[in-house]
């Protein structure tokens, strides 16, 4: 029987090895297709040239007793030249929701917390960032922020992910960005104003997922459809930041970093 099934487990993999390479494809035109459209049909409103990139708020979710996280974030925040650095306490998923099991309540906690820093400062009519306290820079101030300038004054792009890990396809925008279909694990992100609808759609997606421990639940999986079809997410070409080595408290075990 062993015998007879190994042919048909490798005509599976090839099965699926195709339709992975055909839904690559298909992911790739249509970045590409979107961002052609996006630029020849700039809107204004989603250009932010007067803005310093200094001066954009930004938003860093701390569990209270990770004191020790909000100190180190503070001051590479503030190397980089961040001028309003504010504080969102962050949800512990696991004691707010103990009925669910710790990795659904975990991220049921996070994705709360970056709800309630996109929904309730967003409104204002400028960008925000949101920052998670494990994210690290690892590029200069001027790399940095010259990133951010880019990204402000272009009418294509809503989402600036400066820390992500990426998986899927991806279309080179310019020699400093990529286009992305699925940014992941988002440690630091900027918003435009034009991304807030389907970002807190995103994050309520992941709430009714999560709460009913129903499969692809967390926030950065619900949004790779946002990131397909409706926001333009890009990230840099050359890597500028990272989720540093520490203990997790999502995955409650030491997180080797990104």
């Amino acid at each position: 029987m062993s015998i007879l099934m190994a042919p048909v487990k490798s005509l599976w993999r090839g099965l699926q090895g195709i339709a992975r390479r055909v839904s690559n494809r298909r992911d790739r035109i249509l970045l590409s297709a979107r961002l052609w459209l996006r630029r020849q049909f700039p809107d204004g409103s989603n250009v932010f040239s007067t803005l310093s990139p200094a001066d954009i708020p930004v938003f860093v979710i701390n569990l209270k007793r990770r004191s020790d996280r909000l100190r180190d974030v503070r001051a590479n925040l503030k190397t980089m030249g961040f001028t309003d650095v504010r504080v969102i306490e962050g949800l512990d998923g696991p004691a707010t929701y103990p009925h669910l099991p710790r990795g659904q309540s975990a991220n049921l906690g996070c994705t709360q917390s970056h709800r309630i820093a996109i929904d309730g400062n967003l409104r204002v009519g400028q960008p925000v960032a949101v920052c998670e306290d494990d994210n690290e820079f690892l590029a200069s101030k001027d790399d940095v922020q010259a990133l951010i300038e880019n990204f402000l004054k272009s009418a294509e792009y809503d989402v600036l992910c400066l820390s992500a890990r990426v998986r899927g396809p991806k279309v080179q925008a310019s020699k400093d960005f990529n286009v992305v279909s699925w940014a992941m694990a988002p440690a630091f992100y900027i918003a435009k104003p034009r991304a807030r609808v389907a970002l807190l759609w995103a994050y309520g997606e992941s709430v009714r997922r999560l709460s009913r421990q129903l499969r692809k639940g967390p926030f950065d999986q619900v949004w790779q459809s946002v990131q397909r079809y409706r926001l333009m997410f890009i990230t840099p070409v050359a890597r500028v930041a990272r989720q540093k080595e520490s203990f997790s408290d999502i995955q409650d075990k030491f997180f080797a970093g990104t």
